[in-house]
């Protein structure tokens, strides 16, 4: 049966439209409705100019009353569809500015002046209606405002009226974004004045447009930071990013001035300029406690361009040391006055403290040698005099007193090196670092110890790594000499800095003070021989002699093996590590120049005439002793690394007794002649008695390492007697050769049995 109808059901509502839905017909309709709307004034003007139905002037007219009536209509449907008066808006906007750019460029209808007020006042129209329709109006006012100047040929305009016109959009654009709180807007407004700010350098820029530069980078860093700071913000990540603009306006300006500095061949003018906007930035970071990090960049960016002026300057020192003067008197007077009564009063200390032996630095570099030394001690001497006043002035204040206290020492460790000669400024650093130790013990500021640890890392690089070290004049004597100074005056004051520090708790910066100290020793050790037989003579510029190498590689061992010592109960200290490291350099030098560079096996190298005592026992003897007695000193704690180094010691001693033979059979030069019978079965006798001997030390130390070397020694005699000696034997001769190698065997394997298996078995 049919069903009976129901009661009239109520229709569904209709379902809400989907984002998506909304975007395309809201947003992207209209944005498309707009570009059509202004590309067909454009082809209307086109088509017209193609067919000739209109004269020029007439196609201007038609395309500005176009323009004119698209805002018309955009104002008085307003009120009941917004997103559609604001496309129609900007699509009279584009109309107006194509056809006042068609006018003057393209026609000659209307004169560049005359063209740039319209252009300008269209831009105005925009920005105006941008506050009552959508951001895009705005954003077609500032693409073309920005672009008017270059479109119409920027010479033709005054520069005095383009700063204003310049101004006067940026302004009006940032007013836009104060009331509408437009975040891109404001990016889009900060991007174009600063490429507008670089073009003008880089490609517009005379001399005579300099000033209006400058004023137009200053007014507009001004306008970038201030309406930002002061727009009305609604969510925390729109503070954010108003904060971002305040710090890329900021940033900005400081670059564009720095350019404008380089470019103007750093004159007065521009570096006046530079000098108000990092005024200006030091008081923005003081007003904002938590952008004071803009300070670091206020001080960096013109001490940067000094930098640079030293690198282009050829010229006379006295606009230089004005400048840099000027600087840094500005940097340290200025932070010390911000301070006062600042969230943050020692970051303004330490700029202050800090930028005074910056800009001295700046200035000595490039000017040192048009002035006296005591010119400049004096000078840097009354900066600290000025650092102490600070100290006393700021004594209430714990952090504050000790970045000034910092300031005092620095100048005067400063002075040091400027009356001497710059070997002395790695001294000065050196003695720098224990009193930042002892300020740190009185203040408990963790910064200053990270501070004694840069410059201990900048002694190690100046007195180690760094190439021209070698070049320095050491002075004739062997041991007097600036070696003796200029390394132990630095270690001195670390060991003297690891006693202020000690019980402070562990710290990374601790343990950089002791490998440097320990780094310093082992290179002044190094140089301090190298200086004993070769006196006054510039390191490493001539070559060794073999013992001469040899002692220094054993210098450098002996050096691992008190440091060793010293540390054997506490292995995991720098000491410790310090010395497995440099007693591995060593082994590998030792392997790499006694066993193959300078190896007098095929070197003509003269080792001696004396038998035993000559200039193989520095080179092999003693470099085998010192690997062997490190091996002993670390077998308790690292068993592995003394097995390597005992193994390389017995080795090393090996070689040594075989070329102790070769010398008696060759004299000074091994590397000439043949072997003989006798020498060949004293090579082999000496072998077995050597190889008896490590195994009784094996034996006696209960340690597997010198058994192994004895039995490779055993077995390298019994091949070279089986397959060498008694090749060309005959006779009793061979009858005794066997004899004595098979006696000798069964004594090694009888001691196996009766000191080495039988113990291991039990």
């Amino acid at each position: 049966m049919p069903s009976t109808p129901g009661p009239l059901e109520s229709p569904k509502p209709s379902r809400p439209s989907t984002p998506l839905e909304a975007w395309l017909g809201g947003k992207l309709f209209l944005v498309v409705g707009s570009l059509a709307l202004a590309l067909a004034g454009v082809f209307l003007v086109k088509h017209s100019f193609e067919k000739g139905w209109i004269g020029p002037p007439v196609r201007v007219a038609l395309g500005i009353v176009f323009g004119a009536a698209l805002l018309i209509v955009s104002d008085r449907i307003r009120k009941s569809n917004l997103e559609i008066a604001s496309g129609a808006a900007a699509a009279g906007v584009a109309a107006l500015y194509a056809s006042f750019l068609a006018g003057v460029n393209l026609y000659g209808l209307l004169a560049p002046g005359l063209g740039f007020l319209m252009l300008a006042m269209t831009t105005a129209v925009a920005v105006l209606m941008s506050l009552r329709l959508s951001g895009l109006v705005a954003v077609l006012g500032l693409i073309g405002g920005f672009l008017t100047p270059m479109l119409l040929h920027t010479e033709t305009v005054r520069p005095g009226g383009l700063t204003l016109y310049l101004l006067m959009l940026e302004g009006g654009l940032l007013w836009v974004v104060k009331k509408k709180n437009r975040w891109y807007l404001a990016v889009l407004t900060l991007t174009a004045a600063t490429l507008w700010a670089m073009a003008w350098v880089f490609l517009f820029f005379s001399e005579s447009q300099a000033p209006w530069i400058g004023a137009f980078v200053l007014a507009s860093s001004v306008l970038l930071v201030l309406v930002p700071a002061t727009a009305e913000l609604s969510t925390p990540g729109r503070s954010r990013l108003f904060r971002g603009l305040t710090w890329a306006g900021a940033l900005a300006g400081l670059f564009v001035l720095a350019s404008l500095v380089q470019v103007g061949s750093f004159t007065t003018m521009e570096w006046g300029y530079l000098g108000i906007l990092s005024t200006g930035v030091l008081v923005l970071a003081r007003l904002k406690e938590r952008d004071r990090v803009l300070a670091l960049a206020a001080v960096g960016v013109p001490a940067w361009m000094l930098l640079s002026w030293i690198r282009q300057s050829s010229g006379a020192a006295t606009p230089f040391i004005y400048t840099t003067w000027a600087f840094g008197l500005l940097f340290v007077l200025f932070p010390f006055g911000l301070r006062v009564r600042s969230s943050s009063p020692a970051t303004w200390a330490v700029i202050s403290a800090a930028a005074g032996p910056v800009y001295f630095s700046i200035a000595y570099a490039f000017a040192h040698r048009f002035y006296p030394p005591w010119t400049w001690a004096g000078l840097i001497l009354a900066l600290g005099l000025l650092n102490l006043g600070f100290a006393a002035a700021t004594r209430s204040h714990r952090s504050s007193l000790a970045a000034y206290a910092v300031g005092v020492t620095i100048c005067i460790s400063y002075a040091v090196p400027i009356l001497q000669h710059r070997e002395w400024w790695t001294l000065a650093w050196a003695l720098e670092i224990p009193a930042l130790a002892q300020l740190e013990r009185r203040f408990r500021l963790p910064a200053l110890r990270t501070l004694g640890g840069i410059l201990s890392l900048g002694v190690l690089i100046r007195l180690v790594f760094n190439p021209y070290v070698s070049l320095y004049d050491t002075g004739p004597g062997r041991v007097l000499n600036w070696l003796l100074y200029g390394y132990g005056v630095p270690i001195a004051a670390l060991i003297l800095t690891d006693r202020l520090l000690a019980g402070s708790g562990k710290s990374a910066w601790i343990r950089v003070h002791r490998w440097t100290a320990v780094l310093l020793g082992w290179a002044y050790l190094l140089r301090e021989i190298f200086q004993y037989f070769h006196p006054g003579v510039k390191f490493l510029s001539t070559d060794l002699a073999l013992h001469e190498t040899g002692w220094m590689l054993t210098g450098g061992l002996l050096f691992a093996l008190v440091l060793a010592w010293t540390a054997h109960r506490a292995w995991e200290n720098p000491l410790g590590q310090a010395s497995q490291f440099i007693a591995a350099a060593h082994l590998l030098m030792s392997a790499g120049i006694l066993g193959f560079a300078t190896n007098p096996l095929w070197q003509r190298v003269n080792v001696g005439v004396r038998p035993l005592w000559n200039r193989l026992i520095p080179s092999y003897a003693f470099v085998g002793a010192g690997l062997l007695l490190f091996g002993l000193i670390t077998a308790s704690r690292h068993p592995r690394t003394s097995r390597v180094f005992s193994a390389f010691g017995f080795f090393f001693l090996f070689f040594w007794v075989t070329l102790e033979v070769r010398h008696f059979f060759h004299g000074p030069y091994l590397n000439t002649g043949r072997a003989n019978f006798q020498e060949n079965s004293m090579y082999s006798l000496v072998w077995l008695l050597y190889g008896l001997v490590v195994m009784a030390i094996g034996i006696q130390r209960k340690t597997p390492v010198p058994r192994y070397t004895s039995l490779l020694i055993i077995l390298l005699t019994v091949g070279k007697v089986f397959l060498f000696d008694t090749a060309n034997l005959k006779g009793l001769y061979r009858v005794f050769s066997f004899f004595g190698l098979g006696v000798s065997l069964l004594l090694v394997a009888w001691v196996y049995q009766r000191f080495i298996f039988r113990r291991a078995s039990s």
